[in-house]
């Protein structure tokens, strides 16, 4: 009797495993969050067979990674943060201390990052805007993991920023359930379409300026982009800002890398997002 019944037990079995197949998608990405694929007029960059070169250091003018902070321990203060790039170090710094960020050493899967807690930020005096930004070709990549008592994306605001908050300005800010990438005037922006951040995870926000066309991606999805003439006057001296922008709205959440290139090709910037979005475990 039990030899007989246990053809009909393997049957069960793998009816039940078929169920399951059908049910839930093997093939469907852990880290991002499925209200992604409710947007409109979002579309997803194939990154899964981009294989072309990344980057040369020279095209990065901006480039700060937690990873290569030092002398610090999980939890405490830091008073600067040293740029990573070639050509003269870019120091970002403190006020005073109430506005120290922290340091996290495990912040997420082995990675490092820089906690601000909505008062906390550093900023880099007197930058004249061209040594950091071109005009019409510039790509700004923000790894950053949203704060976990955050419920609206507004309570994160501006990741970054330089310029002048009253007439020439570049920052990415977080409003409400969109993303605003500000160039030049402040009439002058990109709002993305509804989006949803992951939470608890990192997250990549890229920036784009080429020619006309502004854009803005959040995890390998074009989530905005129009077309502008306005101009970033470049020639200007002001501070590059990390954790707040001119406009002083201070971000709460953690970066790990925060990076402005010029002249990138698109396959460039495809294979160096590649690369963060493996290292930060999102799928793609």
């Amino acid at each position: 009797m039990q030899k007989k019944m246990l053809p009909l037990f393997l049957l069960f079995l793998a009816c039940i495993g078929l169920l399951a197949y059908l049910i839930i998608d093997p093939a469907a990405p852990a880290n991002k969050p499925s209200s992604f694929n409710q947007l409109t007029n979002t579309e997803f960059i194939n990154l899964s067979n981009v294989s072309g070169s990344l980057p040369d250091r020279d095209k990065f003018t901006v480039y700060f990674n937690s990873s290569t902070i030092k002398n610090v321990k999980d939890g405490q203060k830091i008073k600067n943060w040293l740029s990573d790039t070639d050509g003269p170090v870019l120091s970002l710094d403190v006020i005073t201390a109430k506005n120290e960020p922290v340091y996290k050493s495990n912040s997420k899967d082995g990675h490092a990052g820089v906690y601000f807690d909505g008062q906390s930020y550093f900023e880099a005096w007197n930058i004249i805007g061209n040594k950091i930004i071109n005009s019409d070709n510039l790509t700004a990549i923000a790894v950053f993991k949203p704060d976990d008592s955050t419920k609206k994306l507004q309570d994160l605001t501006e990741i970054f920023g330089w310029g002048n908050c009253n007439n020439n300005r570049f920052f990415a800010h977080l409003s409400s359930d969109m993303i605003n990438f500000h160039f030049g005037d402040p009439n002058n922006r990109v709002d993305s379409n509804k989006i949803s951040l992951i939470p608890n995870h990192y997250n990549i926000l890229v920036l784009e300026r080429r020619g006309k066309i502004a854009s803005i991606e959040l995890n390998s999805a074009k989530v905005g982009q129009t077309e502008t003439t306005a101009a970033l006057d470049t020639t200007l001296s002001a501070s590059l800002m990390v954790g707040t922008s001119s406009c002083g709205h201070n971000f709460k959440g953690e970066i790990a890398e925060l990076s402005i290139l010029k002249n990138l090709s698109t396959s460039e910037k495809n294979s160096f997002v590649k690369k963060i979005m493996t290292d930060y475990k999102l799928a793609f």
